[in-house]
């Protein structure tokens, strides 16, 4: 391993010493390594005896871009997914079970009937550390409807949730024009503008502060953009929007392979999400395996909860109902996938024990 500076064990360290820890804190520096909305980061872990309670951090919310909560949950989801994974490659057993009120999901541990035999989640549990939110363009290489399929029965969809994959040129282009006009609708609602941009990550000083948030790094830029936009003053606001929308309508949207809907029948229920957030850590670690990027596009969804919650008729709800058809589901998260052009760069972590009750 190469020799770390101060500064980089600070905020990335967690990338590089995963796998060092002795028992239950190795499950819980497995765990910090899963995805979040804005790299937020939002859970706590509490341990005893037979297992971990992971339970969310409310100083972490992102306020009026995830007013239900929504986001967190699946997070919660995510970060179970990575600790479970880990158990089972330590030999243990788990069971989890999941609370509402308030939302926690608990993770008993018991030792395997068998510890010599080997997980057959192992591959994805040596994808944690490679797994990384890809921004940047992907190619045109398409991605072909069996691995697609594979990638599905991988996730083992639970608790009726379902995967649909958006692949003809029409679908993709139908739901791309939505991102963007998602993306356009949250930069111009000035408290959830205001909130997605306190999460921005501009110095390296402001990120060993800080080891969360999104950073000039992990935006998928070139070497050449990337080292120019680390040079120049701290963007605005108003510039941070329009950087976002520009790369959803000539990157994400432009480049996209296919386009991912996870969809249920109650994406209200905590069940749900937290099932939902399983589930899609396994789709991303999965993809990781077989060299796709995947990056979830949440802007729909943001719009969807904040127009409930300011009791307006929710605008982009019959759009998506265009999209996913007569059903009786309704979409819980989405997300792109390609073959990356360049490979995903870490974000920060916080430290374990910043995470432990």
């Amino acid at each position: 391993m190469n020799q770390l500076t101060d500064a980089d064990r600070a905020a990335y360290g967690a990338w590089h010493e995963w796998r060092q820890g002795p028992g239950t804190e190795a499950l819980i520096a497995a765990a910090v390594l899963a995805p979040s909305p804005h790299n937020n980061q939002p859970w706590r872990f509490r341990l005893d005896a037979n297992g971990v309670d992971v339970l969310p951090d409310e100083r972490q919310r992102l306020g009026t871009l995830d007013p239900s909560d929504r986001e967190l949950h699946i997070s919660l989801g995510c970060t179970t997914e990575n600790l479970v994974l880990a158990a089972h490659a330590q030999g243990l057993e788990t069971q989890v079970s999941i609370s509402d009120e308030p939302p926690r999901v608990r993770v008993d541990l018991v030792p395997h009937a068998d510890p010599e035999q080997r997980s057959p989640d192992l591959d994805l549990f040596e994808a944690i550390g490679e797994r990384h939110t890809n921004r940047g363009p992907y190619t045109s290489v398409a991605t072909s409807a069996g691995l697609l399929a594979e990638l599905g029965r991988q996730a083992a969809p639970t608790h009726g949730l379902e995967v649909r994959w958006l692949t003809e040129w029409s679908d993709r282009d139908a739901f791309g024009r939505l991102l963007i006009d998602a993306a356009e609708a949250v930069a111009a609602d000035v408290q959830q503008s205001e909130d997605n941009f306190r999460w921005y990550r501009r110095s390296a000083d402001d990120i060993v502060r800080h080891p969360e948030g999104l950073t000039q790094d992990a935006q998928g830029l070139g070497a050449v953009k990337r080292a120019l936009a680390n040079a120049l003053p701290p963007i605005t606001r108003s510039q941070a929007d329009q950087f976002w929308i520009k790369q959803t309508r000539t990157v994400h949207t432009a480049t996209a392979a296919a386009y991912g809907l996870l969809l249920t029948s109650n994406p209200d229920a905590v069940l749900q999400r937290v099932a939902g957030g399983r589930l899609l850590q396994r789709l991303e670690l999965g993809a990781t395996l077989h060299g796709l990027a995947l990056q979830p596009m949440t802007q729909i969804t943001q719009r969807i909860d904040r127009d409930r919650t300011l009791g307006r008729e929710p605008a982009f709800v019959p759009r998506i109902a265009d999209i996913v058809g007569a059903s009786n589901r309704e979409l819980l998260i989405s997300f792109r996938v390609g073959y990356p052009e360049r490979p995903g760069r870490r974000s920060p972590r916080r430290p374990v024990s910043s995470f432990l009750l």
